[in-house]
């Protein structure tokens, strides 16, 4: 009962977030897309984006193509997450299919020499593979680490995120901080298992927009199990910038583990992406 109730005040804790955080009304400046948090602009995109793990036995590769419909002060996503996993010297490569995920988002933005932009989303995934322990699992695993989102790769379950998240710009400088959950509800051979699994979500980034062409930003996300005995938070440092050449914005990001576990055996974590706005 003592757990129910943690978990339905974080779940809770994260729409308010979205919903009761209060505006300052400060010319119009939109929001910027960051490198791995949410996006909040309310425009239609297409994006690709491949963060490599470099590990010390390993090399790792997972790969998210998204897509989201932006409908002013909402947007609909779709994300199709895969990972691909080739070990050093002997052993099976693996590129595995993660948990196809959607999402909902609704935010409302005060605009001025400050925009002010706030609101919560919810994106829900679901896994039904059955991973083994083998080269399969690990991909699993590479995609979770290297997305730094367990939603996205969750075997047999039902993944849900709600997140509140606040962002503010001044079309130079910018910042975004978000504050959610992550539920894990498995639904194939539930026998032995916890009805469920959560953790804490939380992550920020600030940036500054130059000359309108590029936006270097540091990003810094956490994930700390709730119902999950033995596991420590998993925290990362992103730094990187989004270009803009029209609709076109390519991505570079350098993640940092900052905790054993949130490494998976690779100090550093590299990525390429690029996403295709449309105003």
């Amino acid at each position: 009962m003592l757990k129910n109730k943690k978990v339905m005040s974080l779940i809770i804790a994260s729409f308010c977030l979205g919903l009761f955080c209060g505006p300052v009304v400060a010319q119009d400046k939109d929001v910027v897309i960051p490198l791995t948090l949410e996006d909040m602009t309310g425009k239609s995109k297409i994006e690709l984006s491949m963060p490599m793990l470099p590990g010390d036995h390993y090399f790792g590769l997972p790969i998210m193509l998204s897509a989201q419909l932006g409908m002013g002060n909402t947007s609909l996503g779709i994300h199709l997450p895969m990972a691909y996993y080739s070990p050093d010297g002997e052993g099976d490569s693996k590129f595995a299919l993660g948990s196809p995920t959607i999402d909902f988002k609704m935010h409302m933005c005060q605009r001025g020499a400050w925009a002010m932009c706030y609101g919560f989303g919810v994106a829900v995934s679901v896994g039904f593979m059955d991973i083994d322990d083998g080269a399969e699992g690990f991909a699993q695993l590479v995609g979770m680490f290297g997305h730094q989102d367990p939603v996205y790769h969750m075997s047999e379950a039902i993944g849900l995120r709600p997140l509140g998240f606040f962002a503010i710009t001044n079309g130079e400088l910018f910042a975004q901080a978000e504050f959610g959950t992550a539920l894990y509800i498995p639904i194939m051979d539930t026998e032995g298992k916890d009805a469920y699994e959560a953790g804490i979500l939380y992550q920020v980034a600030v940036g500054y927009t130059l000359m309108e062409m590029v936006t270097p930003m540091i990003e810094l996300r956490g994930v700390s199990p709730v119902t999950q005995e033995g596991q420590d938070t998993r925290f990362w440092m992103n730094f990187g910038a989004r270009g803009y050449f029209g609709a076109i914005q390519p991505v570079f990001r350098l993640g940092i583990p900052l905790t054993d576990d949130a490494e998976l055996g690779a100090d550093v974590h590299i990525e390429l992406g690029c996403a295709i706005v449309f105003e």
